[in-house]
């Protein structure tokens, strides 16, 4: 198959679904079955194509399997080969840092050996993950097999996922796509059509890797500025919520942020990290993202700060003293524990002879520093409780039963995932 029949093969298709003939033979890959691959996955059959899915981690295949298993236009594997037949291949791959501190970018050297070992056949290659600068022309031009490049049309079409996303979420947000040549860009602004997600063309894949980095970065910069804010509200003895709260009333020109923990996730830490070693790598000063760095590391001692101030407040102190984490994720409504900001508040606490323990419905253990941290079921009331800090939340707890039994309760952003309400919570 060449080009021309691949562009062929897919307009084909979609002419075929429109008239509601029968389908040619189009079957889309994914390599990768973690959130972002999940949902490529499930909008790819959405759209009618015949999906295969990858992972080289045979636990979550099955559990992939198990919980797809009345899909019929899919098939899943650990066992690459399944892969032959796939005319577009979607890489939805995580890329983290290795121990030195450097983007590690051998999990799609080894995607790329995979395709090679594929037989030969005119396929499109869209890296959904996010890279820096340049990972996708190496990816094409030094990965792939040189005497085969004829044969990958590549293109870097960055993924823009939310925690709690719906296949009708993706939909409604546009995509950047950026192809190493004019037909790859085409070719993936098609694909994406078809599925009823609006394409944004850029002239190159290193527009659409510095464009991704940039939207994440964004964020960040807007919550590290928001935990300075909430630091200086709390110096003028000012509700640093209501502050936030203020601010969101105007229309335009302002985007929302809230007090909070930190940052957590993969994404924002890892973004932050890429584009300030791009930085340092071309020589560029950055001082805004080394100062949004240091002001995100200060985000959870002010946690730890504003608990302090209000155990003062009840004549209560740390020492020994037994606090309730609620909700131990990333951030409200996830289970990721990745960068949690969890993970310095128990440290911080430690340091202060408080004997932290959480609640969690999502995550049955939590180890910090090679020591676990007491669980209490969220159905169980834990004992000797003198602060509660409702960090992710949890929604099978209810506020009531802790304004009845706890004197401190701070929520730092994730009461709101909980029902009931507390007359005696206070706010970051």
């Amino acid at each position: 198959m060449n080009k021309k029949e691949l562009f062929n093969l897919m307009s084909n298709f979609n002419s075929n679904l429109a008239t509601k003939e029968r389908q040619a033979p189009l079957r889309v890959g994914v390599v990768g079955l973690g959130p972002v691959g999940t949902l490529s996955v499930k909008l790819a059959i959405r759209g009618g194509f015949e999906v295969v899915g990858y992972d080289r981690d045979s636990c979550r295949v099955n559990e992939f399997k198990f919980n797809n298993r009345t899909e019929r236009k899919l098939l899943v594997s650990d066992n690459p080969e399944c892969l032959a037949d796939a005319n577009i291949v979607l890489v939805a791959i995580r890329l983290d840092f290795d121990e030195s501190g450097n983007i590690e970018l051998e999990p799609l050297q080894n995607v790329a050996r995979m395709l090679n070992a594929l037989p030969s056949m005119q396929r499109l290659i869209v890296l959904e993950s996010t890279a820096p600068p340049g990972v996708t022309r190496r990816f094409a031009k030094e990965w792939l097999q040189s005497a085969r490049n004829d044969e990958f049309l590549v293109a870097h079409c960055p993924e823009r996922l939310k925690v709690g996303d719906t296949e009708d979420d993706l939909l409604r947000v546009p995509r950047l796509v950026g192809g190493l040549c004019e037909e790859s860009t085409q070719l993936t602004c098609q694909f994406l059509e078809h599925l009823g997600v609006r394409p944004v063309p850029v002239s190159a894949p290193e527009i659409s890797e510095l464009s991704k980095l940039l939207e994440n970065v964004f964020l960040t910069v807007g919550i590290g500025l928001m935990g300075e804010v909430t630091r200086i509200s709390h110096a003028l003895s000012l509700n640093a919520n209501e502050v936030a709260q203020a601010a969101s009333s105007k229309p335009e020109g302002y985007f929302p942020f809230w007090p909070g923990a930190g940052i957590g996730g993969h994404c924002l830490p890892n973004d932050l990290r890429i584009l300030r070693q791009i930085a340092v790598d071309t020589g560029v000063a950055a001082p805004l993202l080394d100062g949004v760095s240091n002001s995100i590391e200060l985000m959870t001692p002010a946690v730890i700060d504003r608990l302090g101030i209000l155990l003062e407040e009840h004549g209560l102190c740390f020492k020994n003293a037994r606090i309730w984490i609620i909700g131990v994720g990333f951030k409200v409504g996830s289970s990721d524990l990745a960068h949690s900001p969890a993970y310095d508040l128990v440290r911080g606490l430690r340091r202060k002879s408080a004997l932290p323990i959480y609640s969690d419905s999502n995550n049955k253990y939590f180890e910090i520093d090679d020591v676990s941290v007491e669980r209490v079921p969220p159905e169980t009331f834990p004992e000797g409780v003198v602060a509660a800090v409702v960090l992710a939340g949890d929604p099978s707890i209810n506020l009531n039963v802790l304004d009845e039994r706890i004197p401190v309760i701070l929520d730092v952003g994730g009461a709101k995932s909980m029902p009931g309400n507390s007359s005696k919570m206070q706010v970051l």
